[in-house]
């Protein structure tokens, strides 16, 4: 045995698990041995999660309807990172509203004012299938879904509750003001309000009245967002940095009491607008302080921050679970493309709608999978599709 063609299958793949993708793209060139195996193996260009397309995590796979070989992979990342794109617009409205979208592999929700708009997703491309109208004309703030429930907060302080078939349930007067945070923990749902209260409700197969909370308690600022993780029955509330409280509060769901803070040494007013769990050790925030944060649970300090290069609001944020970071600011509709590795920012994407001054908007909500990114502004959602295999280069990296 003199070449490295001699080895088994099995030890060739053993051996292509250490190389990163770019060399596995250089292998598959070499010979039709090598170019079947590494098309064919799944657990290959993992040593280094590449940008964007890696597909590591059960999250990110859920988002996307899509899956591509090594090669494809690889592409579609350079696009992501040197800003070749297609630009759409799914959805185009006169007025101005702040949406807020949620994206999985075949459906696409997207809320304005009160009413949430379903599209279908296939490999073919997006289709508007229907929406779904709210009972009171009251605009929708968030909402979440999770399998066949969906949940949403109105700016009227009522909820509104769907089992995505037939049973809808109104209830009213739930909060006093609007209702900024939705969340999802196993059996129940928590809505939290610019009213300082945290309410934990219970999710029932029958929708009917009376419908209570099961506990409520103030933390003593408005809410402006939320995040809950059932591996360690925490909450996250983001607050909005006034009244002396820490713009960070963590809550324990089983004694649904405040237990920490978190940047108690932010200035005043700098709101936390997007929250995140990574993992059990590790919480993700952005907002006002025109950055976002990455939180160690277990010593309680910001361990890496990722700050907009144009030193504006941060809105909105999504990962991958792995690598990559993208956030919706204030200005121009534009969004950041981050590697979590570094904290340079790696792209810049610009919506066209959203250029120029009289058009100007933040973006206020979006996702995205390995292919395609979609950012809500106040008149559009916006689809960039970064699998074309060739255009025009819009390349805002100043690092070069």
């Amino acid at each position: 045995m003199n070449q490295i063609t001699d080895l088994s299958t099995e030890v060739l793949i053993k051996i292509f698990e250490y190389c990163p993708i770019s060399t596995l793209g250089v292998l598959q060139r070499t010979c039709k041995r090598f170019y079947k195996i590494i098309q064919k193996a799944t657990t290959l260009g993992n040593v280094t999660p590449i940008l964007s397309t890696n597909q590591l995590h059960s999250e990110m796979r859920n988002r996307c309807n899509k899956f591509f070989d090594l090669k494809h992979k690889y592409r579609i990342s350079r696009n992501w990172m040197n800003g070749v794109y297609q630009e759409c617009i799914l959805a185009k409205d006169k007025k101005r509203y702040i949406p807020y979208l949620v994206l999985r592999k075949d459906r696409l929700w997207l809320s304005k004012a009160n009413r949430i708009h379903l599209y279908k997703r296939n490999r073919r491309g997006m289709s508007y299938s229907t929406f779904i109208a709210m009972q009171s004309k009251s605009d929708i703030c968030k909402f979440a879904i999770q399998k066949n429930c969906l949940v949403s907060g109105q700016r009227d302080g009522s909820v509104f509750i769907s089992n995505l078939k037939s049973d809808r349930l109104h209830l009213e007067n739930c909060h006093r003001l609007d209702i900024e945070a939705i969340n999802f923990v196993d059996d129940f749902f928590v809505t939290g309000s610019k009213d300082t209260y945290v309410k934990l409700w219970p999710l029932k197969q029958e929708l009917q009245h009376p419908y209570v909370p099961i506990s409520s308690v103030s933390v003593g600022d408005r809410i402006w967002s939320s995040a809950t993780s059932s591996k360690n029955s925490l909450l996250v509330i983001g607050t909005g940095g006034h009244n002396g409280v820490a713009p960070i509060q963590i809550l324990d769901l089983s004694r649904f009491t405040v237990i920490s803070e978190l940047g108690k040494d932010f200035p005043i007013g700098a709101g936390v607008l997007g929250l995140k769990w990574e993992d059990p050790h590790t919480l993700l925030s952005c907002g006002y302080d025109k950055s976002i944060r990455n939180w160690d649970m277990r010593s309680g300090q910001c361990v890496q921050v990722w700050t907009d290069p144009f030193n504006a609001t941060i809105y909105c944020f999504e990962t991958d679970n792995c690598c990559t970071l993208v956030a919706g600011t204030q200005t121009n509709g534009r969004v950041v493309l981050w590697d979590m590795r570094t904290v340079r920012y790696v792209q810049m994407y610009f919506m066209e709608v959203c250029k120029t001054s009289f058009k100007s908007s933040p973006i206020y909500s979006l996702s995205f999978d390995a292919f395609e990114l979609f950012a809500a502004s106040d008149c559009n959602l916006t689809v960039l599709d970064f699998s074309v295999h060739s255009g025009i280069e819009k390349n805002y990296n100043m690092y070069g």
